[in-house]
C-alpha cells in the first residue's frame, strides 16, 4: 500500500492473524524525510519502528490495532523537547527531544527543592532526533523517592524545563 504524503497518518489494523507483516519497499534515499511506525495500544504509543528500505516489521502483539506513521524532517527545523512518558512514570521514562543543529546538550533532572539529582546528557551532539530514559535514580545508582522531579534540557543556546512525576 502506498503511504500518505502528509506528515501523519494512522493505519487500522483489521487481523486476526498475528504476527502482521510490513515490507518497507520503495523509499527514496534522497528524500529528506524520515519515516516512523508506531505500534499504538489502548491510544498510547508502545513501539516505535524506523523505516528503511528492505525492512521487514513484525508487529507480534494482537493487542495492536492500529500503527501511526510519521513522517519527518531528517533535520529537525527547531529545539523541542517533548513531555516525558509516562508522566507519572515507576521506574522509567523516556524523554524525547531534538536539536536543529550541532552543539553541546545537557539534560539534569533536578529534585524540587533545586538540588541536582542526576545528569542524563553532558556532551556534544550532532543536530537530530533524541531520546534518553530515566530510571528513577541518582548519580550513585540510587532509587529516588516518589515526587515532582524537573528536567531541564539545555541546548543551541536555548532551555527547556518538564515536570515528571515519580509514583511508587
Amino acid at each position: 500500500m502506498r503511504i500518505c504524503q502528509g506528515d501523519q497518518a494512522t493505519i487500522l489494523l483489521q487481523s486476526s492473524h498475528y504476527p502482521l507483516t510490513i515490507t518497507v519497499n520503495n523509499l527514496s534515499q534522497s528524500d529528506p524525510y524520515q519515516y516512523q511506525l508506531i505500534e499504538i495500544i489502548n491510544g498510547q504509543e508502545k513501539v516505535a519502528h524506523t523505516l528503511r528500505n528492505g525492512d521487514i516489521i513484525k508487529i507480534r502483539n494482537p493487542q495492536v490495532k492500529s500503527l501511526r506513521l510519521n513522517r519527518e524532517p531528517v533535520v529537525p527545523l527547531s529545539f523541542t523537547v517533548q513531555q516525558n512518558y509516562p508522566n507519572p512514570f515507576n521506574p522509567n521514562t523516556l524523554i524525547k527531544y531534538t536539536i536543529p543543529r550541532d552543539g553541546k546538550v545537557e539534560i539534569i533532572v533536578y529534585n524540587m527543592l533545586g538540588q541536582k539529582v542526576k545528569t542524563l546528557v553532558n556532551h556534544q551532539q550532532k543536530a537530530g532526533y533524541y531520546s534518553v530514559q530515566w530510571n528513577g535514580t541518582n548519580e550513585q545508582g540510587q532509587n529516588v523517592s516518589s515526587g515532582i522531579y524537573l528536567l531541564v534540557v539545555n541546548a543551541v543556546k536555548q532551555q527547556a524545563v518538564k515536570k515528571m512525576v515519580l509514583l511508587k
